[in-house]
């Protein structure tokens, strides 16, 4: 039986019980905010997000997860021998899933099986 692992983007909000008790990992989004970015999640939590939300007056926006975050996932899981789903937010609405096709590609996984290794 394989070993499968389970990958996200950040726009899933999953509670971290959850995150911890399936050892998913989690691909940031970007933040852009005025003329600074951060990682969803990891530079900058939903409680900030929504309190800073309140009283900007500059609106934030995002970008899709960047290539180079999907990689390390990847690399990581393919090394550890899992085989990988992700579970992305749709193409239609963002561009992390062509993120996440162009990490596949160098993280040594094919395409017929999802991520799974390479034979």
């Amino acid at each position: 039986m394989s070993k499968i692992a389970v990958v996200t983007d950040s726009t899933t909000y999953m509670p971290p019980e959850l995150v911890k008790k399936h050892n998913i990992s989690i691909a940031p989004q970007v933040l852009i905010w005025g003329n600074q970015t951060y990682k969803d999640g990891v530079e900058m939590q939903s409680e900030e997000f929504f309190t800073r939300l309140k009283t900007t007056k500059v609106m934030p926006t995002t970008s899709q997860v960047a290539v180079i975050s999907f990689q390390e996932i990847f690399q990581d899981l393919v090394e550890k021998g899992y085989e990988v789903l992700a579970l992305l937010v749709s193409s239609k609405l963002s561009g992390t899933v062509q993120s996440a096709m162009q990490a596949r590609e160098s993280a040594g996984c094919r395409r017929e099986d999802g991520l799974s290794p390479r034979p």
